[in-house]
């Protein structure tokens, strides 16, 4: 209710009141925090639309006096330094960011860059989470020189503090952006080799190096990175590297590929690529390695070996039977015996099920659900 009422201030253009309530929710919701479950998502939603109704109005206060800024710049400050968010640091830098709307104003601005200097004095190891702080003070800092002193300066501090993930990523697009690609693609290696531990962080670097590639027209480069995103899982990386090879080219290539797959134990992409080269032959047997694959796999199967998918099938559900132990259990058999029926004839279906009730007559609950 008081944030519905906070939202009607707001657009009343009553910002104080709109913020003072936004500032009556916080603490109080915060509060909850530290002794509530909030998985069925109550509480988080009453805290972000609090902190959007803060920034909104502070962006037209910005546009009021002096007077008037400093004040609310204020209230905002002092909530955001209270201790309450000293375990909720991703609100507090939500309030400092709102006061970045303040800072045409000197004085406010050097109040803020002090705050977030000792912030960052504040924070101690070389733990996650203060990477995490680090790199999110730093943003705030990022923008505030963004927004007032320009792009020039703002680049400037963004190579200062390039060993920060989001800074990297900002000084990469720069350069990409203004056709500096060795340097963009020296960051990039310089990412991969700081950022070994961090597997999404890797693939994100060795990204760019793709597009820097794309753009000059290094097809061998382009091979070797879409081979390594292809073994990541990555299926448009797939169809990329077959337009990017010759025709004569592409069967030793995808040998190669096929392979390294098999070497991995079959991860996800295998199925994909045999389905869209049609190779049929490799699909059975990869369908009689992995059984319950059949279920997605047998309408490649079909046309070619007919009879070897139907065997397949039912010793999916032999298998699945014998490990049935209650009858939510048996319904499933139950329910693959429908889908088998409807593919292969209630003939074979038939069958099955004469076997199943033959040998597992000492279960009752199974042999009703087979009937």
């Amino acid at each position: 209710m008081t944030l519905d009422k906070a939202r009607e201030m707001l657009l009343e253009e009553d910002h104080d009141t709109a913020i003072s309530l936004c500032l009556i929710i916080l603490p109080e919701v915060i509060k909850m925090m530290n002794y509530s479950d909030d998985s069925g998502g109550y509480i988080n939603p009453v805290i972000s639309n609090s902190l959007d109704i803060i920034d909104d109005a502070a962006y037209f206060v910005s546009y009021l006096d002096e007077k008037q800024q400093e004040s609310f710049f204020m209230k905002i400050l002092k909530e955001a330094a209270h201790s309450r968010y000293d375990d909720w640091s991703e609100w507090r830098y939500s309030l400092l960011e709102s006061c970045i709307h303040f800072c045409s104003i000197e004085k406010l601005r050097k109040k803020l860059e002090n705050k977030l200097e000792k912030l960052l004095s504040e924070i101690k190891g070389n733990s996650w989470s203060a990477d995490y702080n680090k790199e999110n003070i730093k943003l705030l800092q990022y923008q505030i020189i963004e927004q007032y002193d320009g792009k020039e300066d703002a680049m400037q501090f963004v190579y200062k503090n390039v060993k920060l993930g989001e800074f990297r990523e900002k000084a990469i697009d720069y350069l990409i952006e203004t056709n500096d690609y060795l340097e963009a693609l020296r960051l990039c290696e310089e990412g991969i080799i700081e950022d070994q531990e961090y597997r999404g962080q890797v693939l994100k670097w060795k990204q760019y190096q793709l597009n820097i590639y794309e753009k000059l027209e290094d097809k061998n480069k382009q091979c070797e990175l879409l081979l390594e995103f292809i073994y990541e899982s990555n299926f448009e990386c797939y169809s990329k590297l077959k337009m990017l090879c010759q025709p004569s080219e592409w069967p030793s290539v995808l040998e190669e590929i096929l392979t390294e797959l098999e070497k991995q134990r079959y991860i996800p992409i295998y199925e994909q690529i045999l389905i869209e080269e049609k190779m049929s032959n490799k699909l059975l047997q990869y369908c009689k390695s992995h059984i319950s694959s059949i279920k997605n796999l047998y309408p490649y199967l079909l046309k070619e070996y007919l009879e070897e998918a139907r065997e397949i099938y039912a010793k999916l559900i032999e298998e699945e039977a014998g490990q049935a132990t209650d009858r939510k259990m048996y319904k499933k058999v139950c329910k693959t015996i429908v889908e088998f029926n409807k593919i292969f004839g209630s003939q074979y279906a038939q069958d099955i099920i004469s076997d199943l009730k033959e040998k597992y007559v000492n279960k009752p609950a199974f042999i009703d659900e087979l009937g």
